[in-house]
C-alpha cells in the first residue's frame, strides 16, 4: 500500500491516518460512523468500508493486503475522495501550511534584513564622513584658540 507521510518541523515523518481522517469528516459532515467488513480471499485481507449518506449504503472496498488495517486505510481513502468529490470540501494539512508560512515569513525577514544590512552600510560610512569633518573642524578651531591665545 502506499504510504504518506507528514512532516514535521523537525524533520521527522509522521504516517497519515486516513481512518482518523474519515472519522473526522464524517463527524463535521454529521453522518453516521463509518463501519468496516472484512473478505479474506487467496489469503489477503480486503477492507470493505460502509458509509450511510443520504439513506443509501454506500461500500468502498480496499486493496487486497496480507494486513486488514492497511486495506482498512485504503478503503478509507477512497471514502474520503468520495465525500471530498459530493461535498467539495478541502482537508488542511496545517503542519504543511504553516511550514509555507513560516517559509515565506523566512523570504521577507531575509530581504528585510539584507535593505538593513545595506541601510546600515550607509550610514556607517556617512557616520565616518561626520567624524573625520568633526575632527577636522576640531582641528581648525584649535589652531584658531591657540592662535588667538598666542596675539
Amino acid at each position: 500500500m502506499e504510504e504518506i507521510y507528514m512532516t514535521d518541523f523537525q524533520g521527522v515523518e509522521i504516517p497519515i491516518s486516513f481512518k482518523a481522517y474519515l472519522n473526522k469528516v464524517v463527524a463535521k459532515l454529521r453522518l453516521p460512523p463509518v463501519a468496516y467488513d472484512h473478505k479474506l480471499k487467496d489469503s489477503e485481507f480486503y477492507a470493505i468500508a460502509k458509509l450511510i449518506l443520504e439513506g443509501d449504503t454506500l461500500y468502498f472496498r480496499g486493496k487486497g493486503t496480507r494486513n486488514k488495517d492497511d486495506s482498512e486505510e485504503d478503503a478509507a481513502k477512497k471514502t474520503i475522495l468520495y465525500l471530498r468529490d459530493v461535498y467539495g470540501f478541502h482537508i488542511k494539512d496545517c503542519n504543511y501550511e504553516d511550514v509555507q508560512m513560516l517559509q515565506y515569513n523566512n523570504t521577507r525577514l531575509t530581504i528585510f534584513y539584507e535593505e538593513i544590512l545595506e541601510e546600515n552600510k550607509i550610514l556607517q560610512e556617512e557616520n565616518r564622513i561626520l567624524r573625520t569633518e568633526n575632527l577636522r573642524l576640531k582641528g581648525e578651531l584649535s589652531d584658531e584658540e591657540s592662535t588667538c591665545l598666542g596675539k
